[in-house]
């Protein structure tokens, strides 16, 4: 109980950090016309434990992109949560990040999206949590419809995290 109380205010320090972090640098980035965008996508979280059926995941994003000569720069915070439990070996597991990211989306109405940058994952398997910080990186294809964008990416974490994702942002 202890140690699951300790990882969880271990969480709630590493969201205010990045948290931080990002409104931070928004003041930097807001003498220059840049856009806000927020946005939703959900897909499966693989988690590296043998036997294992994922959880899948729902995430929130909100962002704030730059044009630069070669696209778009864009800090991004993103928090996901699992909406729907896998199991393993009759346990429960849910999956929890919050992440902080630096992204790159090439020019054009279909374009490519690299992003990297630092996730804390927190994963409870039948109510025992572990919750690891560390790096992400990812990739991805997206393409604009009107007002908003599609994206589809996959995005690997340091402690062998990965989460396939089909999202939307505006």
């Amino acid at each position: 109980m202890m140690a699951a109380m300790n990882n969880n205010k271990s969480m709630h320090r590493n969201l205010l950090f990045i948290a931080g972090l990002l409104f931070a640098a928004l003041p930097v980035t807001t003498a220059h016309a840049g856009d806000l965008y927020f946005g939703a996508k959900a897909g499966p979280m693989q988690v590296d434990i043998g036997g294992a059926d994922d959880p899948t995941n729902g995430a929130l994003v909100l962002g704030y992109g730059q044009g630069i000569a070669l696209g778009q720069l864009a800090l991004e915070g993103e928090l996901s949560t699992s909406l729907d439990n896998g199991t393993v070996r009759g346990r429960e597991i849910e999956v929890d990040t919050a992440g902080a990211y630096v992204a790159f989306r090439s020019p054009g109405p279909v374009y490519f999206k690299a992003r990297g940058g630092v996730v804390n994952v927190d994963t409870s398997v039948g109510g025992v949590s572990n919750s690891e910080t560390g790096a992400a990186y990812g990739v991805g294809l997206g393409f604009g419809i009107g007002v908003a964008q599609v994206e589809v990416e996959i995005t690997a974490m340091e402690n062998d995290a990965r989460f396939f994702s089909i999202g939307v942002q505006f």
